[in-house]
């Protein structure tokens, strides 16, 4: 009986049912463990809040995890500097924190645009022209465009009216010149999308009661004649022994008159359709993350043939190219990059086809005259000289006139065969015959050879 009202008190924490309590009697805690229809069930799942959840939260669930991950790959794309076509060398690209790879501190930043739609750098070193050598990434809750609470204002409404000149960071005032704003064109997940990360967790939890606390087929409570005294826990748990035994063995059960058989009705995990439930949910959040469903596990059925080349063209193009350009755009502009100076991600490693495709590509563009042998070797990342080219075979002199051409003039011939009017004649060279050994015979007619 105790494990049934443990299963009940979970499923009413999992469902927000309200929990009577005897305030009087603090030892004394009641339970309505009667479970809920299904109904109401997805009513509890459909009145999940949309107010913002924390990125805790939202990591908590493997779609989103998965979603950010997938979205954080673009942060292994090298950024360069350009001007026009030409690519300049940036130290600050090149090692944006000195103390943090560059992978991580892109990720942090996509991760920030993906979440919260806005990110922040803060400049930690600067050339002698004031453009940054150095910057490090900032936690978004410790940035503030407000004063901390306290901190006296001149104007009575509290803003100031001569613009955003300083940036809070950790309570510390610090000059907007000396932190770098990144904005995304999305709406942040973490808004926008609390409601589908909510219900989310709470299927997550749901699964996770089934799996912990199998549904029971019926549960017993007290009888109500009152007659009857209530058992005491030593007669319960005789009492379900032998119920258990009964059933066990098939035999036909007794209730005594202080006790009452109550069918379980809790909703089943079929019932409650979990599998579709949390297929539908991770398909909200790959769509408020952008990102195909198929990366999420969710299968697409109206999908057209891709090779691998289209599926990353396609990336770029519709999942990634919003946060890509949030950044590089960021990145191109005056205050951190000389003017006539671009910032962009470097795809050539990324776009890159198979290699015959390569080789393919390389040859029509140097048949083409656009490029030469050394950009080739060094576009395929070969270093070293090129390999000399190879000899090729002298063709042989042509035969005079009335002379035979010989098969292979390099070699002596083992057997060379001759006519002339009295018939054909064979002769063998190279053999050694002095010393009185005569030269084999050939019998032309026979088709023998003696000697």
């Amino acid at each position: 009986m105790g494990w049934i009202k443990a299963a009940a008190s979970q499923l009413r924490d999992l469902l927000s049912l309200p929990r009577p309590l005897v305030l009087d009697e603090p030892a004394n805690v009641e339970f309505d463990s009667t479970p809920r229809p299904i109904e109401q069930v997805f009513a509890a799942l459909n009145a999940a809040g949309t107010g913002r959840v924390t990125r805790e939260e939202a990591l908590s669930v493997a779609a989103v995890q998965k979603g950010r991950n997938s979205l954080c790959s673009i942060a292994t794309l090298p950024l360069r500097q350009y001007r026009k076509l030409d690519i300049v060398r940036s130290p600050f690209l090149d090692q944006i924190d000195p103390d943090v790879a560059n992978v991580v501190t892109l990720s942090q930043t996509i991760e920030d645009l993906a979440f919260d739609g806005i990110s922040w750098w803060l400049i930690t070193a600067q050339d002698f022209q004031g453009y940054p050598l150095a910057a490090r990434h900032l936690d978004v809750a410790t940035v503030s465009l407000d004063p901390p609470k306290g901190q006296p204002n001149p104007f009575p409404s509290g803003r100031d009216a001569r613009g955003i000149k300083i940036v809070w960071v950790a309570g510390v005032g610090t000059p907007v010149d000396k932190v770098i704003r990144f904005d995304s064109p999305n709406p942040g997940l973490l808004s926008a999308n609390a409601r589908a990360i909510r219900r989310a967790l709470l299927l997550d939890r749901l699964a996770s009661t089934y799996a912990d606390n199998p549904r029971p087929l019926d549960w017993f409570t007290d009888g109500d004649d009152p007659s009857f005294e209530p058992m005491d826990d030593d007669e319960i748990d005789a009492f379900l022994a032998d119920w258990k035994a009964s059933r066990k063995r098939g035999s036909t059960g007794w209730i005594p008159g202080n006790v009452k058989r109550v069918d379980a009705n809790a909703p089943s995990p079929a019932e409650l359709q979990l599998v579709q439930l949390q297929q539908q949910v991770t398909l909200e959040i790959a769509n408020g993350l952008g990102v195909d469903p198929e990366d999420l596990g969710v299968s697409t059925t109206s999908r057209t043939y891709f090779n691998a080349a289209d599926r990353r063209m396609t990336k770029i193009n519709e999942t990634y190219a919003p946060y890509m350009t949030a950044i590089t755009q960021r990145l191109s502009m005056g205050d951190v990059t000389p003017r006539g100076n671009t910032v962009r991600f470097d795809l050539s490693d990324y776009l890159k086809p198979d290699p015959a495709g390569q080789v393919a590509y390389w040859k029509g563009l140097y048949d083409m005259n656009v490029i030469d042998e050394a950009e080739i070797r060094a576009a395929a990342g070969w270093s070293g000289a090129p390999p000399k080219p190879k000899a090729k075979p002298t063709p042989p002199a042509p035969a005079a006139e009335g002379e035979e051409e010989s098969v292979d003039a390099a070699r002596p011939a083992g057997v060379t065969f001759a006519a002339d009017d009295q018939g054909p004649a064979m002769t063998f060279a190279g053999g050694d015959f002095a010393g009185g050994t005569e030269p084999p015979q050939v019998d032309v007619e026979r088709r023998t050879i003696t000697g």
